[in-house]
C-alpha cells in the first residue's frame, strides 16, 4: 500500500525527518542523564497504514464488493458523486475540533504571518495569496442565477486567467527548491531582474529609434 508519507519519505526524505522531528514531545525533566527524562514518540505518520481515513477507506470499499457480490473492493475509492460531494458517511480523520481548526489551511497561514511577521511578505507569499483571492472570485456566485447556470461575469473571467497564470509562476518558484532544477530557476528569475532594471533604458531606445523612422518615412509616397 503505498501512502502520502511513506510517498514522501521516498522522493523528499529531508521533509519526511523534520516532519518525524515534530513528532516528539519532551517531558517536564530536560537532563537526558535523569532517571526523570522521558520522550514520547508519535507513531502516527509512520504508521499511516493504520490511520482512520485508511481503515474507513477500506471497510467502504469491502462493503462495496460485498453489495457487488465480491468479498473485497479492488480499490481504496471514495463513492463520490457525479458533483464531487462527499457520501453521507464520510468520516473526518480525527473527532477532535481543536485539531480540525488548528489543522485548517487558513489557520496555518495565519500562523506563518504571525511567526514570520514582515519576513512572511516574500514574492513567493504575495503570489498565492492573490491566486487564493483572485480564484475565490472566480468560484463565488453572487447572485441565483450564477448559482444554477454557472455563468461567470467577465470580470471573473479576468481573474481567472491572473490566476492560472500566478498558480503556474508560483510552482515555478517552488520547483527552484529541487536542487536538478532550481539553478535554471535561479538563472531566469535573475536574468529577468536585471532586464527589468535594464528595460528602462532600452525604452527609451525603442522610442527615439520609433520617432526617428516614423519622421523619415511620414512623408514617403
Amino acid at each position: 500500500m503505498i501512502t502520502p508519507m511513506r510517498k514522501l519519505i521516498k522522493a523528499m526524505p529531508e521533509v519526511a525527518q523534520r516532519v518525524f522531528d515534530r513528532c516528539l514531545s519532551y517531558g517536564q525533566e530536560k537532563n537526558p542523564e535523569s532517571k526523570e527524562f522521558e520522550i514520547t514518540f508519535d507513531y502516527e505518520f509512520l504508521d499511516d497504514s493504520y490511520a482512520h481515513w485508511i481503515t474507513h477507506a477500506i471497510k467502504r470499499s469491502e462493503e462495496s464488493g460485498s453489495e457487488h457480490g465480491s468479498s473485497s473492493g479492488s480499490s481504496y475509492g471514495g463513492d463520490d458523486d457525479d458533483e464531487l460531494r462527499l457520501p453521507p458517511d464520510a468520516q473526518t480523520y480525527t473527532a477532535d475540533t481543536n485539531i480540525l481548526k488548528k489543522n485548517s489551511p487558513l489557520f496555518l497561514m495565519m500562523l506563518q504571518i504571525y511567526q514570520a511577521k514582515l519576513n512572511y511578505l516574500g514574492w513567493t507569499n504575495l503570489i498565492e495569496w492573490i491566486v487564493y483571492v483572485t480564484a475565490l472570485l472566480l468560484v463565488i456566485s453572487f447572485n441565483e442565477c450564477q448559482r444554477t447556470t454557472g455563468y461567470r461575469y467577465d470580470w471573473q473571467w479576468h481573474l481567472g486567467a491572473v490566476a492560472i497564470f500566478l498558480a503556474w509562476v508560483d510552482l515555478v518558484l517552488f520547483i527552484q527548491k529541487f536542487p536538478r532544477f532550481g539553478i535554471y530557476v535561479v538563472m531566469f528569475t535573475d536574468i529577468l531582474f536585471t532586464f527589468s532594471q535594464f528595460f528602462i533604458v532600452f525604452f527609451l531606445f525603442i522610442i527615439a529609434f520609433a520617432l526617428a523612422f516614423y519622421a523619415l518615412f511620414q512623408n514617403q509616397v
